[in-house]
Order: structure tokens, then sequence, then C-alpha cells
């Protein structure tokens, strides 16, 4: 099994290029070696990939890896091959650090919830 990286253009929705990883094997058809795709594992938009901003680049990062394990753990594979293509994977998309999703928790504003001459 081989990772093969789609890049699909957007449709004028605004959203730009994205990068579709695609899990695909080779098999043969009347002697002809072909490329069948398995399951696609995850998708992300380029821009997330080159973006100074780190947390933004590390959250939507930790976002495509959720879907790729997801996908991984429904096709139930052997903890080698599973290794490899994650490797194969993060060649390309590489996983963020473990506190990857505390960004939207750090970027939001907090509000208290006391309304006027309430104290907490």
């Amino acid at each position: 099994m081989n990772i093969r990286w789609i890049k699909q253009n957007s449709n004028g929705n605004g959203k730009g290029t994205r990068l579709r990883a695609v899990l695909s094997e080779n098999c043969q058809d009347n002697g002809k070696v072909q490329n069948r795709s398995v399951m696609e594992l995850g998708v992300i938009e380029e821009r997330f990939l080159f973006t100074k901003i780190q947390g933004t680049r590390s959250f939507h990062r930790g976002l495509f890896w959720v879907t790729v394990d997801k996908n991984l753990d429904k096709l139930q594979l052997e903890p080698i091959v599973r290794k490899q293509i994650e490797s194969e994977v993060s060649e390309t998309i590489p996983r963020p650090a473990d506190d990857w999703a505390m960004w939207g928790v750090i970027c939001v504003p907090k509000f208290d919830n006391v309304s006027g001459s309430e104290k907490a």
C-alpha cells in the first residue's frame, strides 16, 4: 500500500487548494499493474501547511491526523503496515505536538457569566 497525494483546486468557494491523502494499492488486471484507491485518509487545505501562525498550522494538522487515524482504524491493518503508512503520510504532513488541540481554547476570548453588578 502507498499514499497518493491529490491536489484539488477550489470550485470558486474561496478555500484554495486542498491536498487529499489517498491510500492505494497495486493490483493486476489482465497482466497490467494498476493502482487502485482503497480509501481517502484525510484532506487539508494547503494554506494551513504553510501559514506562519504556528497554532493555526498545528491545529489544522491535528484535525487532519484525527481523520487519518479514524480511517486507518477502520481498516484494522497489521501494526507494522499501519506504522509504514503513518510514516509515509507524516513526510508530507507531520503530526503536531500533543497540545495541538489547545489552540482553539487559548485563542478564543473568555467571558465570565457575571452581568452588571453581580460579583463572582
